[in-house]
Parts: structure tokens; sequence; C-alpha cells
């Protein structure tokens, strides 16, 4: 079988799950999705800093020429791929929310995952990169389920939950957050995702599970680092860009006393002596900077277990403690792995096309055109 469909056995999770504080790590970042709404506020710990979070001044990117590419047509000669040998022209999408299965086209799943992931001020290039992840993504899903259907997903392809803004948007909840804006930003969502909706990313003749987050920490993690399994096409590469985007580098302060608490709720029997400098020892790290683990009051954890317990931007962490109080340097934003959206961003002002971006984020990748027949 080939190495992706290895690798996908392992790495697809079930919906509704507790977030994991054990030594085995697998992957709470993509229960429902792979993308981190690059936008979006970080999410409030469980304890509250007894101050702001102090955040370094960002970086000021370069300035570039505007590009203004040439719509993408399918050459005359090419004969379209046709998954729609697999029936699928609509995913079903189980609603976390109202614990529903909506059938939602083709089209306008990529249309509301572009609206919800990336800003409509984002180059058109970097947009079609985001359109494409996001529609291989779903695809893979649902490949895999017709494959080895998960019960708790009760026949669907995955779940989400739209009107919360977690893995896609329906026109409705789009409405209501672009406001004044709706009318252009649908309109601009709505081309983008024409333009590409014929492509898919493909390794070695099948989908990938395209995973995407907000932005790397300058160079992307391998999958293998934060989810249980392997990739041939999810492996570090450098995003120089993502350290240009603002708040690249976020200080969080918590007391000791509020360091203590979340940590003896979450972790049973942990054992924490009276030096709290002394808490968080044995920090190891990918290639790509991220903890992969680290040992806190004789308990090892994912650095990803961290950042879910103190709501940070990302598991590359840095911690220091000084005067009573812990310091959480965080570097990027997301889980790392896959196509970083503000690195997609830069390389896009650079002149890069949508296919050049993935194929510099997925590694050995195709990008394949299909024939879409939409419902």
């Amino acid at each position: 079988m080939k190495a992706n469909l290895a690798f996908g056995a392992f790495f697809f999770i079930v919906v509704f799950t507790i977030p994991l504080i054990a030594l085995s790590y697998n992957g709470q970042d993509i229960i429902l999705t792979p993308a981190e709404q690059p936008a979006a506020a970080v999410h409030s710990p469980n304890i509250a800093p007894p101050n702001p979070p102090q955040q370094i001044p960002a970086v000021i990117p370069p300035t570039y020429e505007e590009i203004s590419p040439e719509p993408y047509v399918i050459p005359a000669t090419a004969i379209p791929r046709e998954y729609s040998l697999h029936g699928v022209t609509s995913f079903l999408i189980l609603d976390i929310s109202t614990g529903l299965i909506e059938e939602v086209s083709v089209r306008d799943f990529v249309r509301g995952a572009l609206a919800m992931e990336m800003p409509m001020s984002f180059h058109d290039e970097a947009l079609r990169a985001q359109a494409v992840a996001a529609h291989t993504w779903a695809l893979t899903n649902h490949l895999r389920q017709q494959r080895s259907p998960d019960p708790a997903l009760r026949g669907a392809d995955f779940a989400a939950d739209p009107w919360n803004r977690e893995v896609y948007m329906t026109e409705e909840k789009t409405r209501q957050f672009w406001g004044p804006f709706f009318e252009d930003h649908w309109q601009r969502a709505s081309d983008i995702t024409d333009s590409v909706l014929h492509y898919i990313i493909e390794f070695e003749g099948e989908p990938i599970m395209a995973a995407f987050h907000a932005m790397s920490a300058g160079k992307t993690e391998y999958a293998g680092n934060v989810w249980v399994g392997t990739s041939a096409y999810l492996l570090p590469v450098y995003s120089a860009g993502c350290m240009l985007a603002g708040n690249f580098e976020v200080d969080v302060i918590f007391t000791a006393e509020q360091v203590e608490d979340a940590l003896r709720e979450q972790i049973a029997n942990i054992t924490l002596s009276s030096e709290p400098e002394n808490w968080f020892l044995e920090t190891k790290r990918s290639s790509s900077g991220y903890i992969t683990e680290a040992e806190i009051g004789g308990v090892r954890l994912h650095g990803s277990d961290i950042r879910t317990m103190f709501g940070l931007r990302s598991h590359n962490i840095n911690i220091s403690y000084h005067m009573g109080e812990f310091i959480f340097s965080t570097r990027g934003h997301g889980h790392g792995v896959g196509l970083p959206q503000y690195g997609a961003e830069f390389l896009a002002g650079q002149g890069y096309t949508f296919e050049e971006i993935l194929k510099h984020y997925y590694t050995g990748v195709e990008i394949r055109q299909v024939r879409v027949i939409d419902n």
C-alpha cells in the first residue's frame, strides 16, 4: 500500500476528544481540522494571567510589487482525472453544535473553508493555495472514511462547527462574520474557489492529508513529531516569511501559583518541589524548535500538552522563571505542520504561484487536475 495510506491509518483521529495529558501524545490539533485561523484570538487558558500578555513588537515585512496572475484554465490537451468516480460530489459533515449530518457540495465547502481560514486581503495565490489544501484535506478524509469508517462520525466524512468557525463557515455565518464587507469578500472567495476547484494535491497517486496552520516558527514541523505515524510529504521546510508576520513572538506571563494550580488540576499525581524554577526540566526539541518532550514534576509531556494547558499559540516555547513569575515565550501560531498561511502569503507576495507554494510546503507532491461535478 502506498506510503501515505499507511501514514493515513494513524493520522485521522476521533472527533470528540478530551485533551490528552500523557507521555504518549496523539495529536489534538487535527481532531477537527489541521487548520488554525490566522486572525483568531488566542484561546484563554484555564487560568487567567494577572496582566495582559506582553507581546514582542512585530517586524515590518518588506515591501513588494503587487502581482496580478492570470486566471488558471485547464489546457485543452489535458485529460482531467475524475474523482467523481469515487462518487464525491459533496461531503457529509457532522455539525458538532447540532449533532446533525449535513450534505455540503464540494464548492460550498471549499469556499466556506477559505472564507474561514484566510483574510480576503491576502494575495490571490496564497488564497488559491489555501483553497486547494482545504479541498484536498476534505477529499482525503472522505476517502479514508469510505475505507475505514470512524463510528464516532456516524457516516460523515469529518466533523465541523461552522457556526463557531471551526473547519468551515456556511454562507449565513460568513454573512454575519463579515457584516458590511460580505458581498465583496464572498465574491472574492467564490472567484478564488472557482479558479482552483479542479486542483488537488497528490503524493504517489493519492490525495494527501494537507495539514495547515497559521504560521510556523521559521521552519515547519515534521508530522511524526506531532501526531502518531510518519509522512513522506509533511517534512520540515524553511519558512522565513512567517518570521515577518505580526505576533510571531509572544510572551505570556503567569504567577507561580497560577502555574501550580493548572498543573495540579490537569496532571494527576504530579510532584512539584518547593522551588518553581525546577518545575520544567529536560526539554527536548525537534530540529524546527518545537518541544517534543518536557519533564514537569516527574511527568513527561509533549509540547502540545503544555500549549493546550496554558492556552498558548504554539508549542515552540521557551519557559523562564523570575521573581515569582513564569514567562512562556512562543514563536509561530499553530501545530507547525504543513502549509503555514502567513508563509504562503509571503511567498505569494514574492510572485510564487499557488502550485509553487504548495510544492514548497508539501514535499514531493504533484498538483493534479480533477473534474468536480458540483451539486
